[in-house]
């Protein structure tokens, strides 16, 4: 629940919403990995044709990598820039 300040003391900046957005910006973060992970998970179980399968491990290894830089986790990142090159060799390879 937001208490309303009606006597006007806010500044014109609203602190209060800029603090908002720290709050939200981890869960961001996670959620975007949750879905490089479940594109990544999705692209390897099933059996899709070569653009989607490229396509999801593409996008899912990507924001993966974006996540392992943010949080300076470089062993999964070397793991998802493997992944990325990987899916390009594998894409233009049968191409």
């Amino acid at each position: 629940m937001e208490i309303i300040d009606i006597s006007g003391s806010l500044s014109a900046e609203e602190p209060h919403q800029s603090n908002n957005l720290e709050k939200c910006r981890p869960y961001t973060i996670e959620g975007v990995a949750w879905v490089g992970s479940g594109l990544i998970l999705t692209a390897y179980i099933y059996p899709l044709d070569l653009e989607t399968d490229f396509i999801f491990n593409l996008i899912g290894a990507a924001s993966l990598l974006g996540v392992c830089i943010k949080k300076k986790a470089f062993q999964p990142m070397v793991l998802n820039t493997a992944w990325i090159i990987g899916g390009f060799y594998k894409y233009f390879k049968t191409s």
